[in-house]
């Protein structure tokens, strides 16, 4: 074959060539035809909001109809514009977030944001975007998924189930609208499903609280986190209900979509309470009234409430004996136990009333009649109860009656009044302490005072001067005195008398007479506690030493 058959040999498989090149060519921009009328009328058909912008400027290039549609604006009044031109974002700061995370991601997707409609309405949406290129040049897809949307098919099984429940069941968007209301929630605040529809936000329920369970809903982070908290609704008619509700998350891809919680309407709680809180004032107030010492412990004797008498009677503040054993603060050591056993007949379930001996704050002795007994509740043992009635002015009476009896009897029986003294003080000792006492006989002659009996811890004198003494005060004012420590310091600082001996805490004298005559003088003191005697113990001692002057030894004494 010569070159020039060779020639058109290829230049007719040129032209066929190339009549296949535009074949194929014509087939191939068919499909590519085809393709994008595919995407076309997906993207122009989806239910969801889809819009393509540039990737650079943020301006809108195409939007779908749901997307116009759904916020309310028209294409023309899209297109050519940004997000920020038409505010679609509630929330600025999520728009220029979102911006940021795709110029380093490229894509993003299932990010909860709310869009505002062109009335102002806002809405919660799933937000999902990515970049593509388009005949060299970037765009960006974006694509707004309604939550309801995807919770729609769970939603319908949830709202079947709640309607069943007798809870009042509800759930929110993340603007704070009630998006579902079961048939019990809606009946309870007296609202229709159709003014759910309309529009109900948890402001409307919750004027004066919103923000705070806005705030506790928002502290929800996980899937497991519950949140208890108490408020007060607002019914449609205006009447506001104490409620709780226990509110959860709702997740989707590890991204909060909403709420949904119970609520349990506790308005009968609230009465039983304010009701519990009325009786409590009112056993409290009966309490306190109550003229004797009560105090409630556990089985065990550990101390939880005294009324106020308590304090009054043994000192103790309700602070220094709480959680405090009751035996330990009150019962003196030589009665443990008989304490030991009182605690055990409580323990059967035994009342208890006897006459015994407790202790104050400060270590005095005070006589009671002791009610013990058993707080019994559903047949178990839950507390003791302890009723101490005060019966020391009694139990000094009765006292008092027969030591006056004893020292009467012995003044009739003895003719030397020296011979009475041991007995006074026997009796005496009774009721007061007598380990400082002294009984000093006046010379008037000689203004000197004999010390025919004499004890005391610290001092030892066989007579004392009349002048300047706290005696010779007592005869010098012929008056009964009970001085206390800033009383004697009052009357050394005034000259009336001279402190001599070891300075005590509070001094008693009772001036002996004989037809009004003074004797001598009588005295009991103590070095420790100043409350020691009382204006009743000096009256009372008073009334002895008269009763004891005025026997026949005692005046035979005095001659």
């Amino acid at each position: 074959m010569d070159y020039k058959e060779s020639y058109i040999e290829l230049l007719e498989t040129n032209k066929r060539l190339e009549k296949e090149l535009e074949l194929i060519r014509s087939k191939s921009q068919e499909k590519s035809e085809l393709a994008r009328e595919m995407v076309f009328r997906i993207f122009h058909s989806a239910n969801c909001l889809m819009a393509i912008s540039k990737l650079d400027s943020g301006q809108y290039v195409d939007v779908n109809e749901t997307f116009h549609k759904s916020l309310g604006y028209s294409k023309e009044e899209i297109i050519g514009r940004t997000s920020d031109d038409i505010q679609i974002f509630a929330d600025f700061e999520d728009s220029n977030k979102y911006m940021k995370l795709i110029s380093k991601l490229k894509s993003i997707k299932g990010y909860p944001v709310t869009l505002k409609t062109k009335t102002g309405e806002e809405k919660p949406y799933l937000f999902s975007a990515h970049t593509v290129q388009l005949e060299n040049e970037i765009y960006l897809l974006t694509i707004f998924a309604e939550i309801k949307d995807i919770q729609n098919k769970q939603g319908i099984v949830f709202e079947k189930f709640a309607d069943l429940l007798p809870e009042m069941v509800y759930e929110l968007d993340l603007a704070g609208k009630v998006i579902y209301a079961n048939r019990q929630g809606l009946d309870f605040f007296g609202y229709t499903k159709e003014e759910l529809y309309a529009g109900i936000n948890i402001a409307d329920i919750f004027p004066d609280s919103y923000k705070e369970m806005n705030k506790n809903l928002k502290s929800l982070t996980s899937p497991d986190q519950i949140s208890s908290n108490e408020y007060f609704g607002k019914k449609k008619d205006g009447s506001l209900v104490p409620i709780v509700t226990h509110s959860f998350a709702l997740f989707i891809d590890d991204m909060i979509i909403g709420y949904r919680g119970v609520v349990t309407d506790i308005s009968k709680q609230k009465e039983y309470e304010s009701q519990i809180i009325r009786e409590k004032a009112f056993l409290e107030h009966l309490y306190n009234s109550t003229p004797v010492a009560i105090v409630i412990t556990s089985p065990s004797g550990i101390v939880s409430m005294i009324n106020r008498e308590f304090t009054n009677l043994f000192g103790y503040t309700l602070e220094e004996v709480v959680n405090k054993n009751v035996n330990d603060l009150l019962v003196p050591d030589d009665l443990k136990e008989e304490a030991i056993k009182i605690d055990n007949l409580a323990s059967l379930n035994r009342k208890e009333v006897r006459q015994t001996i407790r202790k104050d704050k400060n270590g005095n002795n005070i006589h009671v009649i002791l009610v013990a007994t058993a707080i019994v509740i559903n047949n178990e043992i839950v507390a003791n109860l302890g009723i101490y009635r005060d019966i020391t002015t009694e139990r000094k009476n009765q006292l008092l009656q027969e030591i006056l009896f004893n020292i009467s009897t012995a003044a009739l029986k003895q003719y030397d009044i020296k011979e009475i003294y041991p007995i006074i003080v026997q009796e005496l000792s009774k009721i007061w302490d007598t380990n400082n006492f002294f009984i000093a006989l006046y010379d008037n002659a000689s203004e000197t005072l004999s010390l025919p009996f004499f004890t005391d811890e610290k001092d030892n004198f066989y007579e004392i001067p009349t002048k300047k003494t706290i005696t010779g005060y007592v005869i010098n004012n012929n008056k009964s005195v009970l001085l206390k420590q800033k009383d004697l310091k009052l009357l050394d600082e005034s000259g009336d008398i001279d402190l001599v001996g070891t300075p005590c805490k509070v001094w008693m004298g009772v001036p002996l007479k004989v037809e009004n005559d003074i004797i001598g003088v009588m005295c009991l003191q103590d070095y420790y506690n100043e409350d020691k005697f009382s204006q009743d113990d000096l009256y009372i001692n008073g009334f002895y030493c008269q009763s004891d002057c005025d026997s026949p030894s005692a005046k035979n004494d005095a001659r």
